[in-house]
């Protein structure tokens, strides 16, 4: 691992107007917080109110055959997952493992940055002094990091990623005597480790996976290794839409769409609990986002103050304190007002 360290010095004015503009963009992250708590609320609302729907739409279907009666109607069905032509990788075929769905996933060895800063003010002035390390080292990344935006690009060079991770799907998946959209598809879970059985000219087999370069024990820069996962035939249960012998996303009439897919015999008030839960924890998730940007918000405009305070530094903690209360004191209520009234609208 490769360490830079670097050391910048900030007087009081400079720390003035980077506060300023930070009090600016905290303007701006504020109704930015507002929007995203009320979309939140109302996509909340939307999935609660569009669950309850479906399920008091839904019927029961039978796998083994189609009911042209249950055409665009909301169906639940188990039955046994599988594909006459089984999911074929675009680069490396793999159709032979039988797969409904197949993964593959590529990870390239490259330079990694991380940064840590450390700062400190002049007990009298204000003047802020920061030391800043970057460090290099190296990784397995799935993602392509672009090594012309670090610090220090010499010597830390990535090169172009050759080829990406992709999913596959079967051409005519069946669930029963269900066709199977891939819409549906998409939402199947529970991976499992496909091994690859030749190895095309460039790589080599290591341990069920491919490999491109010289020696997996010791990988260098630009090295790759590709791993296959993939969902079996076997048996699912579903809530979907019939359409025309097919099971395809629902969408119910406020406009919420229903794709339930799970592993096994699953009833289908275990499959909508499954549902609400999910939505329950993204709401809750996106609920704690929204009141951290409020509170980073009312944080950044009061920032200003902070630093005028630090010319003496007894002075900048305690207003700095203060300002933390301050935006805590507002950005709470504020969040549970705006997420009542979306509720109400």
């Amino acid at each position: 691992m490769d360490s830079v360290t670097e050391t910048t010095s900030s007087g009081i004015f400079s720390r003035i107007g980077e506060s300023l503009v930070g009090a600016l963009i905290g303007l701006l992250l504020l109704p930015g917080s507002v929007i995203l708590l009320y979309w939140n609320e109302g996509r909340a609302v939307q999935a609660s109110t569009g669950l309850a729907q479906g399920q008091k739409q839904l019927v029961e279907a039978e796998a083994a055959q189609a009911d042209p009666a249950h055409d665009g109607r909301l169906v639940h069905l188990s039955g046994a997952l599988a594909a006459t032509q089984p999911a074929q990788d675009s680069l490396f075929g793999l159709q032979d493992a039988g797969q409904v769905v197949l993964r593959r996933k590529v990870e390239m060895y490259q330079w990694k940055e991380s940064k840590s800063s450390h700062s400190s003010t002049a007990t009298v002035g204000g003047t802020k002094t920061t030391t800043t390390t970057y460090d290099y080292q190296q990784a397995w990344s799935e993602a392509p990091i672009d090594s012309a935006q670090f610090h220090v690009p010499g010597g830390h060079t990535n090169p172009e990623m050759p080829l990406r991770s992709e999913t596959s799907y079967s051409a005519d998946p069946k669930l029963g005597a269900y066709g199977v959209d891939r819409g549906l598809l998409q939402h199947l879970g529970d991976f499992s480790p496909v091994a690859a059985s030749t190895a095309p000219e460039g790589y080599r087999l290591e341990s069920g996976a491919l490999y491109r370069g010289a020696d997996p024990a010791s990988p260098h820069i630009g090295d790759l290794r590709v791993r296959f996962s993939g969902v079996a035939p076997q048996t699912v249960s579903a809530v979907a839409e019939q359409s025309s012998g097919s099971l395809t996303p629902f969408r119910t009439a406020n406009g919420y769409t229903i794709a339930m897919i799970d592993g096994g015999t699953v009833d289908a008030a275990a499959m909508f609990k499954q549902s609400r839960d999910e939505e329950s924890t993204i709401t809750w998730i996106v609920r704690g986002l929204g009141w951290v940007l409020m509170m980073s918000a009312f944080m950044l405009a009061l920032r200003p103050l902070s630093v005028l305070g630090s010319v003496l530094p007894f002075l900048g903690g305690l207003i700095e304190a203060g300002a933390v209360l301050f935006a805590l004191a507002l950005a709470t209520p504020l969040s549970l007002v705006v997420i009542a009234l979306a509720w109400v609208a």
